[in-house]
């Protein structure tokens, strides 16, 4: 099983401060994602599906800037309030819905991977879920429920928390380092959205 690049201890090792002071001194005008990027290729920080871990190396940097290891560029965005990309109207509910969910017609998984979609995941989050549309932290899988009907509804998933303060004494006695290693390989079931008369969001969830 591959493990989790630990992006922040290696990035605080005197050999790599002492390289990104030297990008930082060559390249004065250099943008804080490029040079995430460029940390990303040359220190092979990828996920399991191959992508850069430009988030993470991102804030690896911030937080040995505040250290005093060295000063980042201005960033080009302040970050703000995030606000959900939207649809202009809410979603139609589904229509003829029958009351048993395996007579559902055409039901399907959809993978939220396009603009629209996560617009109308977002919008039914929105709407009908108690926390909203997120966000969601780290790494992210949504899906859409979308049936004959309309759309049913919406799931969300993300990276798995660190560590938690209330576990059993067996997962307290493992190590710091095990439990960082098997992070990639878990994920949080972070929202279930099942706006449908007479359906429960859980249980609709274990039939998916």
């Amino acid at each position: 099983m591959e493990t989790q690049n630990q992006i922040k201890r290696t990035l605080a090792q005197p050999e790599a401060i002492e390289h990104i002071c030297s990008i930082l001194d060559t390249n004065v005008n250099i943008k804080r994602t490029k040079l995430a990027d460029q940390l990303c290729d040359q220190f092979d920080f990828f996920d399991p599906r191959g992508k850069k871990q430009r988030s993470g190396c991102l804030k690896a940097l911030r937080e040995l800037e505040q250290k005093e290891h060295f000063v980042l560029p201005t960033p080009c965005h302040i970050p703000g309030k995030v606000r959900p990309r939207r649809l202009a109207e809410p979603v139609p509910e589904p229509q003829g819905v029958p009351d048993e969910a395996g007579k559902i017609c055409q039901f399907r998984l959809i993978l939220v991977e396009t603009e629209e979609h996560m617009r109308i995941w977002n919008e039914l989050m929105i709407q009908d879920h108690p926390q909203g549309a997120g966000p969601l932290v780290g790494r992210q899988l949504r899906y859409l429920v979308e049936s004959e009907h309309g759309w049913l509804g919406g799931l969300g998933f993300s990276s798995a928390a660190l560590h938690k303060e209330t576990c059993t004494p067996h997962k307290m006695n493992a190590g710091r380092t095990s439990r960082r290693a098997m992070l990639a390989a878990c994920i949080n079931r972070e929202a279930i959205c099942w706006p449908v008369p007479g359906y429960s969001g859980q249980s609709q969830a274990c039939w998916i």
